[in-house]
Parts: C-alpha cells; structure tokens; sequence
C-alpha cells in the first residue's frame, strides 16, 4: 500500500515538473516604428493565440481531473482572452481585404471614367467633324447659281 502511495505521489510529482518548466525567451524583435507596426501585431497576436491556445488545452486537462470553482473561472478568461485574440486577428484580415477592395474599385471607377471620357471626346470631334462638313456643303452655292462678276468690265469703268 506504501509502494503505491509512493508511486502515485512520484507520479503526480513527474506530471507538475513537467508542466511547469518555465523557459525564459529574450526578445530580439526590432523596435515597433510606423513601418513595422502591422508585421508586429501579426506576429504578437498569432503567438499569443497559439500560446493561449495551448494554455486552454493544458488548463482544460486540469480542470477536468479535479474541477473547483476558481480553476473553472480561470479557463473561462481563458477560452474568452483566446476568442478576442482570434477576433483581432480576423478584424485585421478583415480590414485588409476591405481596403484592398476599395482600392480595386477606385482603380475600377477610374479607368471606366477614364473610357468614358476617351468615347465622349471622340464622338464630339466625329460630330464636329460631321457637322462641319454638313455645314460647308449646305452653305456652298454652285457655280451656276452665283453671280459672275465680270472683272475686266470692272476696270474699264474705274479707269
């Protein structure tokens, strides 16, 4: 009876060692500037939620071999701080593709009214060209129908 009770203590012993070996990682990340803002919130917000979602699995075990209270609390916060990691990852991307969107149909718009211009422009100089030559013709008047001066008679009569 003594041996199990051992046993089971260096069990439970092994399994808390194990759980809570802390590795302690320096941070070489560059300084945060304007440029690289958005590379390190991606960065930071997709490690937390795979450490939070880690954290979950590993508190979750726990909670379900001896749940109390407190411990089923603190996976709640848990499971929640991991659920607006995962949101503000997704409003990122969101807003992302958003703006990307944006930009398309403002280029889109652009480049219609651009066309339309294009269109406009060359069907006003058709008409005018058009309209210009309707306008000699039904202003020229045939020979035939104009009056002949006669010049020479002209400079006889000055003389």
């Amino acid at each position: 009876m003594n041996d199990d009770l051992d046993d089971t203590v260096d069990g439970i012993l092994d399994q808390l060692r194990a759980n809570n070996t802390v590795i302690k990682k320096i941070d070489n990340s560059p300084e945060v500037t304007k440029e690289n803002l958005e590379a390190f919130i991606l960065k930071h917000t997709s490690e937390l939620v795979k450490s939070s979602s880690e954290a979950v699995e590993l508190v979750k075990d726990y909670v379900t071999s001896a749940p109390n209270a407190e411990d089923v609390t603190a996976l709640a916060d848990l499971v929640k701080a991991t659920a607006t990691a995962v949101n503000t990852l997704n409003s990122l991307l969101s807003t992302e593709k958003k703006n990307n969107t944006l930009i398309r149909i403002k280029e889109m718009d652009i480049n219609s009214r651009k066309e339309e211009l294009n269109t406009a422009i060359g069907v006003k100089l058709l008409l005018t060209r058009e309209e210009l030559m309707k306008q000699l013709l039904n202003s020229a008047q045939l020979i035939e129908d104009a009056k002949i001066i006669n010049v020479d008679l002209l400079e006889i009569e000055n003389d």
